[in-house]
């Protein structure tokens, strides 16, 4: 049996066609088959929109069969994509509130109070609002508050609450220039009397103090040279 498989068989081909296998021959060669790129490829010329109809839309209006077509399916509904609007959206208060500033802050100092930005003045004229403070009684009015900003394009909450957080610094002199300066908060006219008082007192022991340390001084100088005259006689012992 290993002989016989080990044999080779002769292959034989046919030596004419068959008659079904010529009828089912291609027409076309592959050479001649467009190629998929050649499919895929874009058309020479491109439909570009036109403003104007053009003959073949003009046709195509003129074909009763289109037109009823066109009637059967009806105006077309154009879906509305908007934003739901939320009038409580934290971000369009924040927003809004932004540009109220930004116009607000927008002013020229040089104009005339008509026209400029309600509760906005100039670093100077803070200052002064606040020095003329303290020459305010204790039990000021509106009637005083309101004829003391009258000046000012600030309304009278905004002045109050500028009075109640907001102060410019009141020093007073303690006598040297090596020693710290005396800052007090005055909001009056009796708050800077009391205060002024205060700080002419302090002065006022200094200067005794002073003085007294000075009349303290010859006495004190006696001591020094007798012991000054002592180490001059030990000094001159011990040299040749």
């Amino acid at each position: 049996m290993g002989a016989q498989a080990s044999k080779q068989v002769a292959r034989k081909f046919p030596q004419h066609a068959n008659p079904e296998t010529l009828t089912q021959v291609p027409k076309t060669s592959p050479s001649s088959t467009p190629s998929s790129s050649h499919l895929n490829s874009t058309p020479d010329t491109a439909y570009v929109a036109d403003d104007h109809k053009s003959e073949a839309i003009q046709e195509d209006g003129r074909d009763p069969d289109f037109a009823k077509k066109l009637n059967t399916i009806g105006q077309v509904n154009v879906p509305e994509f908007k934003t739901k609007y939320r009038p409580s959206d934290s971000m369009l208060q924040i927003m809004r509130q932004r540009s109220q500033v930004e116009k607000a802050e927008d002013f020229d100092p040089l104009l005339p109070k008509s026209q400029k930005a309600e509760n906005r003045i100039t670093i100077d004229d803070l200052y002064s609002l606040l020095e003329q403070r303290k020459l305010l009684p204790a039990n000021a009015s509106n009637e005083d508050l309101q004829q003391l900003t009258s000046k000012y394009p600030l309304n009278q909450q905004t002045v109050h609450t500028l009075f109640k957080y907001v102060n410019n610094i009141t020093p007073f002199d303690v006598g040297s220039e090596d020693e710290r300066q005396r800052g007090v908060w005055v909001e009056n006219r009796e708050g800077l009397k009391s205060y002024m008082q205060q700080a002419h007192a302090i002065t006022k022991k200094r200067e005794e103090s002073r003085k007294a340390e000075k009349a303290d001084k010859p006495n004190s100088a006696q001591p020094d040279s007798e012991r000054r005259k002592k180490e001059k006689e030990l000094e001159d012992l011990f040299t040749d």
